[in-house]
């Protein structure tokens, strides 16, 4: 779970960044939506729809709560075919700019499925700290 120091680190630092960077928030009406039909979205990923919207992050886009339904079908279907993405236990929250799917693992971890040699790398120990590295980068 996300701590309520970092909750408010993000969030203030969510707020000053430019708003072409950002999606608009997630309502609860389209999480229990989303919900309903992909089942539990992670506690700390629906944090983040609901207060921050998803956008921009370590240059990466991460998905606003109305692409998650087509990410999620898309990744689905890929997982299924003869060589496909092998992180179908994971929870899709965006692709990378080369089409490979940013994902959190049932642990937390926040992994990348890297399309070019199908090996899948951590990129931070939760979406906590890899919202925080990313934060402090931009702000220094």
């Amino acid at each position: 779970m996300i701590s309520d120091t970092s909750k408010k680190i993000i969030l203030d630092s969510w707020a000053a960044r430019d708003s072409c960077i950002s999606y608009p928030l997630a309502t609860q009406k389209e999480i229990d939506s989303f919900e309903c039909s992909f089942g539990e979205i992670p506690e700390d990923y629906k944090w983040f729809l609901t207060n921050c919207g998803g956008g921009v992050v370590c240059s990466e886009w991460l998905e606003k709560i109305d692409e998650l339904e087509t990410t999620h079908i898309k990744f689905k279907s890929e997982c299924e075919i003869e060589n496909g993405w092998t992180t179908g236990h994971c929870f899709i929250i965006g692709w990378d700019g080369s089409g490979s799917p940013i994902s959190i693992a049932p642990d937390g971890r926040i992994l990348v499925e890297w399309e070019a040699d199908r090996e899948v790398y951590e990129l931070a120990s939760s979406l906590e700290k890899w919202l925080l590295e990313d934060l402090e980068k931009i702000n220094g």
